[in-house]
């Protein structure tokens, strides 16, 4: 699945007790009018979003108005799995990854952790997503060592155009562990497979492999099996509006922790933000910011 993505425009978020779902509701009462000063005015902390780099990435808080990217469903297309695939994965974090206590989910897709450091939210599909790759990404750099042979051959039928195309890079596609050879006009067989593949998606998972060979006429071995863990991880991970068992979630979060890059999707997105214990005490207004009473002092 690709993320097109649409620019919206999003209103500061209003003051968190108006927007707490949980709120109990009371009666109206009068009182005294006071004055405060601006919500943005103490607000200047920054909060870390773990990490894109090896350094943390920081992003202003979300109190005025900002660009959000609308995150559309539609990675079918092989190009984005190929730009993706031409930035090999190998980065590993140094930095130890923090032991994390699971409390809550939000809109089936968004986990709260906690631990003495402050708040961390998680995008479960992303996390899932990391997990889901670097395990595709073993076995499929595996293929070669264990085939699994069909009962009954796939067979695959493409256009003139393709079948050409599709017979000169039979090495490739035997490289890659899927043993193919022409069948008749314009039609491919399928006799065995990478064993990695599960039993029923065997047609489709094939197809899609070779898609990636006919989009990409310089495409590598090594670009071929990152792109499909890529593919792999994206389509076979939970979605949005997923609401997980207390078990599943704390058990991702276990697996989480043991990922070479705990902190990104395979598409470079945030797997995790962190609100430190200073930056939620500057959001509601429990410590003073530094800059604001030097300021104070020459007016």
């Amino acid at each position: 699945m690709s993320f097109k993505r649409k620019e919206n425009r999003v209103e500061a978020p209003k003051p968190v007790q108006q927007t707490l779902e949980w709120q109990l509701k009371t009666p109206a009462v009068e009182s005294p009018r006071v004055e405060t000063p601006s919500y943005t005015e103490n607000v200047r902390e920054e909060v870390e979003v773990l990490p894109v780099d090896d350094a943390p990435i920081k992003a202003n808080n979300a109190v005025e108005t900002v660009e959000q990217e609308e995150l559309v469903d539609s990675h079918d297309d092989h190009a984005d799995y190929l730009k993706l695939a031409e930035k090999i994965d190998s980065q590993s974090f140094e930095k130890e990854f923090p032991e994390l206590h699971y409390f809550g989910q939000m809109h089936g897709t968004y986990l709260f952790a906690q631990n003495e450091k402050g708040l961390y939210m998680i995008d479960q599909h992303a996390a899932q997503e990391r997990i889901k790759y670097e395990q595709f990404k073993v076995e499929i750099g595996q293929v070669g060592r264990v085939s699994q042979p069909l009962m009954v051959p796939i067979l695959l039928e493409f256009s003139k155009k393709d079948s050409v195309k599709l017979e000169e890079r039979l090495p490739l596609v035997e490289e890659f562990g899927i043993e193919m050879e022409p069948f008749g006009q314009n039609t491919f067989q399928i006799q065995s497979h990478p064993a990695w593949i599960k039993k029923g998606q065997e047609k489709a998972i094939i197809e899609e492999i070779i898609d990636f060979i006919l989009a990409d006429e310089k495409i590598t071995v090594a670009k071929l099996r990152e792109a499909t863990a890529i593919m792999m991880s994206c389509k076979g991970s939970i979605k949005a509006n997923h609401h997980l068992s207390e078990w599943e979630a704390r058990q991702l979060l276990v697996d989480l922790a043991k990922c070479k890059n705990p902190y990104n999707c395979p598409h470079g997105r945030p797997v995790l933000v962190h609100l430190t214990n200073k930056d939620l005490e500057h959001l509601f207004k429990r410590i003073q910011d530094p800059h604001q009473s030097k300021r104070q002092q020459f007016e």
